[in-house]
């Protein structure tokens, strides 16, 4: 509390409703308040306070006082001027607290804005992921169904091989058969050829020895 506000409150107390109160009151009021004050510091205060006071018009002089100059007289307070001053306080103090509440909002609408970009960056990175957890299993899937597709090919290859060498391998048999029999039937055939030469030769001998007897 300043001591233009102990001088304000002094008047308040001790001060007659149309003269106000004179300086040596005022003093004595403040000293019996604050009794850690020197007297001399006070005076020196409180001449600077009611200075002050008459000069921005919290104070002013009573009809008795008007011709007084100094720190004489009296004083009375200009109830005008502080209800002035009292609503520019609070509306000072209103424009702290709504300056304040906008920060303490806007703090929190950071704070929820911050919150915000996390979970909507936690959630892109979780749709990421899980899209490219996606992408690797279905990768794997089609790697896994043509290797599986390559295999079922391969053995379908070798189970048609193996039943075309199975069903090639009987009728080359015969085949086979036939040909022998044929060799066989052709050498006799040569064998019967070669007796019927030997034959023809040995009966053309012995004609012509008989026709020589």
């Amino acid at each position: 509390m300043s001591t233009l506000d102990l001088v304000v409150k002094a008047i308040e107390i001790i001060g007659a409703p149309r003269r106000g109160a004179s300086y040596l009151a005022i003093q004595k009021w403040i000293s019996s308040s604050r009794g850690n004050v020197t007297i001399n510091r006070l005076k020196a205060d409180l001449k600077k306070a009611i200075e002050k006071g008459l000069k921005s018009g919290i104070l002013k002089r009573p009809t008795i006082s008007k011709n007084v100059t100094g720190l004489r007289g009296y004083f009375i307070l200009n109830k005008d001027v502080i209800a002035l001053n009292k609503m520019k306080d609070k509306m000072k103090q209103d424009e702290v607290e709504i300056a304040e509440k906008l920060e303490e909002k806007a703090q929190v609408t950071k704070v929820e804005e911050t919150k915000t970009v996390n979970v909507k960056k936690t959630k892109a990175a979780a749709i990421k992921k899980t899209k490219a957890a996606a992408i690797k299993k279905t990768k794997a899937a089609a790697i896994k169904k043509t290797e599986a597709a390559a295999v079922k090919k391969t053995k379908a290859a070798a189970v048609k091989k193996t039943k075309a060498a199975a069903i090639q391998a009987p009728d080359s048999a015969p085949a086979q058969g036939l040909d022998t029999d044929e060799m066989e039937w052709r050498f006799k055939l040569f064998l019967l050829m070669c007796a019927m030469e030997m034959a023809k030769s040995n009966d053309s001998g012995q004609g012509s020895s008989s026709n020589e007897d």
